[in-house]
């Protein structure tokens, strides 16, 4: 199920509002360069699960959670997709 655009997309997919855990989705071709820039992640193997720092675009620390790598074509979406749980909050 590409996205009919084949752009590159991210979403929260868990529910809005406060919460022990927030779930975020980027789904598409650049979705493994989003783990390189995010979470120093050169190389992920799929389906692997890996608790990490996630960095801003100044390279300072933001968050650290559990993220996982799908590829093509297992994934929600048919996409390489990146699965980023983090703490939870509005923010």
């Amino acid at each position: 199920m590409n996205n009919k655009f084949g752009k590159t997309i991210f979403a929260l997919s868990s529910a809005w509002g406060m919460a022990g855990v927030s779930v975020f989705r980027v789904s598409g071709n650049k979705s493994k360069n989003v783990l390189k820039k995010l979470c120093k992640i050169n190389s992920p193997k799929p389906r692997n699960a890996y608790y990490k720092k996630i960095f801003d675009l100044e390279n300072n620390v933001i968050d650290q959670g559990v993220i996982t790598f799908f590829k093509t074509p297992f994934s929600y979406t048919g996409e390489d997709t990146v699965e980023i749980s983090i703490h939870g909050s509005i923010a």
